[in-house]
């Protein structure tokens, strides 16, 4: 009763709240060793997938990595057969948070790179973008894509929402020395 009474304390949380629990080590350990022991692109598209945090179709290895699509779907098929993804595309959030904290940095800023010049060659901008952009290290797009996700909230009548994503880009904008644009983001 008393494992069923906790889970149901924890769903009820908010989903970020369930994310910033720990990861068991001893699932993280197994989960790695799995990792060790796929195919190179499958552990290739495996490490994509776990910084996406997103629904990844097949075909989206030759975008985020390069190669021919046929190489990522195949990748694709052993995850999803391992169960690590679904059909969709999407990782299961135990086995992204132990391939990102076992990867290194650059490769994790790396990928975040591919992962936001993918979002937004599909038409995606705003906060997905800014935070892909922003973990690649890459601070003046994150400040684009803030500024972005901003003008959104303005046109849906969202004005708390605004104040906040512009706040957040003029953050973003002091730290690449542009004050003139941290100037326009907080007028």
């Amino acid at each position: 009763l008393f494992v069923l009474e906790t889970l149901r304390v924890l769903l009820e949380q908010p989903v970020e709240a369930r994310r910033a629990l720990p990861l068991p080590k001893a699932a993280a350990q197994a989960i790695r060793a799995r990792a060790a022991n796929l195919p190179e692109a499958a552990r290739q598209l495996a490490h994509a997938a776990a910084v996406l945090r997103a629904p990844m179709p097949p075909d989206a290895g030759a975008a985020l990595l390069g190669g021919q699509p046929a190489q990522w779907v195949r990748a694709h098929a052993l995850l999803e057969a391992a169960q690590w993804v679904d059909a969709r595309g999407v990782m299961h959030d135990l086995v992204s948070a132990a391939l990102r904290e076992a990867m290194p940095g650059a490769e994790r800023r790396w990928l975040h790179g591919n992962v936001a010049r993918w979002l937004v060659q599909a038409g995606h901008s705003g906060q997905q973008v800014a935070g892909h952009f922003e973990e690649a290290g890459r601070r003046q797009e994150a400040g684009e894509q803030r500024e972005a996700a901003a003008l959104r909230a303005r046109r849906a009548a969202r004005p708390a929402e605004e104040a906040e994503l512009w706040e957040r880009a003029a953050a973003r904008w002091e730290r690449v020395g542009r004050s003139e644009r941290v100037v326009e983001a907080l007028l």
